[in-house]
């Protein structure tokens, strides 16, 4: 069953959203939450915490704050700055996949919350349902239709993909794998020694993406035909890939980074971090720096 979790509103001053895609960011030194256009223009601090993440429709941004050695997990909608929480002792994790938002932006769920169990939150009623899907929670990613999210569980050798109904929590196995992303057309996720698979939907029989090199699945391009992944195991040395679905030729982007994110939604662009700052990386080869000293960006672009 549900359980509601209620606390005061706290209201921050912020200005209107812009019309064009946003850009939401961490400052490590101040725990400022920063909103930008996705170009880091017109700045503006909407709330305080970590890894921020914003919903497909840009209304709200969903983070983490610190309370002793646990961390809550809150919602900031931008058009009146209120901050609410949803739920308390959630571990973050890999920043990137913490949380996840769904396609409607009525739904996160969150691969490792208290007592390592995965939980889904519905964000207006500020409800949620814990899962407890067996091994280790890792990271999570939802359908296109936002009824379904598959889950990895990490175990001490390996990880699975289980594949959990929003509406009641029911779950089952998929496969062998992890760094599981949902695009438009189907899921790609990574399973050694074979490589970085591709399938339509659950039941499909899975198909090579790509099957040299350590590469990582991260996002989706909109039309499902590109997808990003991480390549390089040097904490300061990854590389952007994006494949391509429907031929699998690979671009390697020039740009080293720390840390890779997000693939804006024409699959052009790349979001990550570099020397400590926010920056996006095209498939031309050039890059920009969006925010200075400033971590974990996410966007809607």
């Amino acid at each position: 069953m549900f359980r509601v979790l209620v606390v005061s509103a706290v209201a921050l001053a912020v200005s209107p959203v812009p019309a064009q895609a946003l850009l939401v960011y961490q400052r490590p030194a101040t725990s400022e939450i920063v909103a930008a256009r996705d170009d880091g223009t017109q700045r503006r601090v909407i709330a305080y915490g970590k890894t921020p993440i914003v919903a497909p429709d840009g209304k709200r941004v969903a983070f983490v704050t610190k309370r002793g050695s646990d961390y809550d997990l809150k919602v900031v909608t931008l058009h009146d700055g209120q901050v609410r929480l949803l739920l308390r002792n959630i571990l973050p994790g890999d920043p990137a996949h913490a949380f996840a938002w769904s396609p409607d932006g009525r739904s996160i769920a969150i691969g490792s919350a208290i007592e390592f169990r995965e939980a889904l939150v519905d964000v207006d009623k500020r409800t949620h349902r814990y899962l407890k899907l067996g091994g280790t929670p890792g990271s999570a990613t939802f359908s296109p239709d936002s009824t379904k999210v598959l889950f990895e569980l990490v175990h001490p050798r390996d990880k699975d993909l289980l594949i959990a109904r929003v509406a009641d929590g029911g779950a089952r196995f998929v496969d062998s794998g992890g760094s599981p992303t949902w695009g438009a057309v189907g899921f790609a996720y990574r399973r050694d020694p074979k490589g970085i698979l591709f399938r339509k939907h659950a039941e499909a029989n899975p198909t090579i993406a790509r099957s040299r090199g350590h590469a990582q699945p991260r996002d989706w391009s909109a039309d499902g035909d590109s997808l990003l992944a991480v390549g390089g195991r040097a904490p300061a040395d990854r590389r952007a890939l994006l494949i391509d679905r429907r031929t699998g030729h690979t671009l390697f982007l020039p740009q080293r980074f720390t840390a890779i994110e997000d693939l804006s939604r024409n699959g052009h662009a790349v979001l990550g971090e570099a020397a400590g700052n926010v920056v996006a990386a095209r498939r031309d080869g050039s890059s920009k720096v969006l925010a200075r000293n400033a971590t974990t960006p996410s966007w809607t672009k």
